[in-house]
């Protein structure tokens, strides 16, 4: 199980003669439904939630 996140990026670029035609930029966030899930605490360092 994830205790935190995976984060993962990456860049796709299609191009004819050194000139871009399609740039595509991908992220993905992977985390565990529970870390997502969980409370996080406040500036004042309460914590709220279920």
């Amino acid at each position: 199980m994830l205790a935190g996140g995976v984060v993962i990026t990456g860049d796709i670029v299609l191009s004819i003669a050194d000139i871009d035609l399609v740039r595509i930029s991908l992220r993905a966030l992977i985390s565990s439904v529970a870390t997502a899930e969980a409370p996080r605490p406040d500036e004042d360092g309460t914590r709220h939630g279920p």
